[in-house]
């Protein structure tokens, strides 16, 4: 996510970006070391119907502990009010914004989620905070992706609205739009409304990875979402 995150900084300059490592672990899924927040026992990841899943539950629980620990000290020792903190992620990164971000007793400005899935589906909807549904949420998805499919992610996403009851977002067109907005003078005569609901959006011949289109929709979102405090 650096680069990622290098790349939304050059647009975002008001905005901090924290990296928070993931811990290293072997995967059971091909017994090589790497860092993942939780293990996978297989790269073939099925829509499943909740319950169905066979997931690593307790270091998805460990992690999204460390993870809400994590807000909590930099609400603590930065000062950072949750309402100006989005919690974003890709792949299980997204997996890990989707379990933290909708569970936490913190009321956070919203959430963005590259490539990802929800796991623990059979039990999450007992688990999510009573603010979880007034959460906005940016959804990517590449349709050609191999590991996460789009079905898979799309799945995933209609959860969210129907079980969780975060309302769809209304339609909009961003990429076409992000270098006149971003070079506007007078930004605020042009600023996009403030995003709400969930926003799922579909990028064609996408795999697992981060598109520019992609990548300009978040921008424009994250600008709307986070603008300058003087703004």
């Amino acid at each position: 996510m650096l680069p990622i995150a290098r790349k939304l900084r050059s647009y975002l300059h008001h905005v901090q970006f924290i990296l928070p490592a993931a811990p290293v672990r072997i995967l059971s899924a091909n017994e090589q070391q790497t860092t993942a927040w939780f293990d996978l026992n297989s790269f073939n990841l099925s829509v499943e119907t909740p319950g169905e899943e066979v997931e690593d539950e307790e270091g998805i629980l460990q992690s999204m502990a460390s993870l809400d620990t994590l807000l909590s000290e930099l609400e603590a020792a930065a000062g950072l009010d949750p309402s100006r903190i989005i919690l974003g992620g890709f792949s299980q990164g997204a997996a890990m914004t989707l379990l933290t971000g909708l569970t936490t007793a913190k009321r956070l400005a919203g959430l963005f989620v590259l490539s990802g899935r929800l796991p623990l589906r059979h039990k999450f909807a007992s688990m999510v905070s009573p603010h979880a549904a007034s959460l906005p949420i940016f959804w990517g998805h590449g349709t050609a992706d191999p590991l996460v499919t789009h079905d898979l992610g799309h799945a995933c996403a209609q959860f969210v609205m129907s079980e969780i009851g975060v309302p769809a977002a209304p339609k909009a067109s961003l990429s076409s739009r992000i270098l006149d907005w971003l070079d506007l003078k007078n930004v605020n005569a042009d600023r996009p409304a403030i995003p709400t609901g969930l926003s799922f959006r579909s990028y064609y011949g996408l795999r697992h990875e981060i598109g520019v289109p992609e990548l300009d929709d978040l921008v424009l979102w994250l600008s709307a979402l986070l603008p300058p405090r003087d703004s």
